[in-house]
């Protein structure tokens, strides 16, 4: 099914038993954020024209791909996305720890979101830079992409203080709860 939204819109998406909403952030430099929730956010990640992401509603699992971001001169932009029920079998899809935590730190280093460590500012490559060499220095002690969220992306090890993540909007969230959003479809 496709679905077409305008940027910083809410739409609901037609199909489904339950409410489920899309919505999208602004269309700047060929990405934007997407935003899939019901009474609780389902996925949220940033997307560039052509990207896939997996997400589950109600049990079910469905393919959400970027068909095209439009970016107008002097209109509002607008988005087109498709939304597949996955029939892939897991065998196919199954991603190995070290694999999962690899995608994890690349969806890190190319979001459009500032990571905040000690109160500051860290652009994404920095963020992933700085996780990765914490994790050569502990990768005998990681052995999930959970254990490296909880003891590597979650919070400083100096100061103990929690890792966030802030959005294009100025919201801020704990990184801890974006990256298991981001980990979500990966199985």
């Amino acid at each position: 099914m496709d679905i077409s939204i305008i940027q910083r819109r809410s739409i609901d998406i037609a199909g489904f038993r339950m409410n489920m909403h899309l919505k999208i952030d602004d269309i700047t430099a060929g990405q934007t954020i997407l935003c899939i929730e019901d009474s609780n956010i389902i996925l949220q990640q940033s997307v560039h024209e052509g990207d896939a992401h997996n997400f589950k509603f109600d049990g079910v699992p469905y393919t959400i791909k970027c068909k095209k971001l439009i970016n107008h001169f002097l209109d509002e932009d607008n988005a087109i996305f498709t939304i597949i029920k996955d029939s892939s079998t897991k065998e196919s899809t199954t991603l190995t720890e070290e694999e999962k935590i690899e995608k994890l730190l690349y969806i890190i280093a190319h979001t459009n979101l500032i990571f905040i460590r000690n109160g500051d500012e860290h652009k994404p490559a920095e963020a992933a830079s700085h996780l990765r060499s914490k994790w050569d220095y502990a990768k005998n002690d990681i052995h999930t992409v959970d254990d490296f969220i909880k003891k590597i992306g979650s919070k400083s090890s100096s100061s103990g203080k929690p890792y966030e993540v802030k959005f294009p909007n100025g919201k801020t969230i704990p990184a801890e709860i974006w990256m298991r959003e981001q980990i979500e479809g990966m199985k």
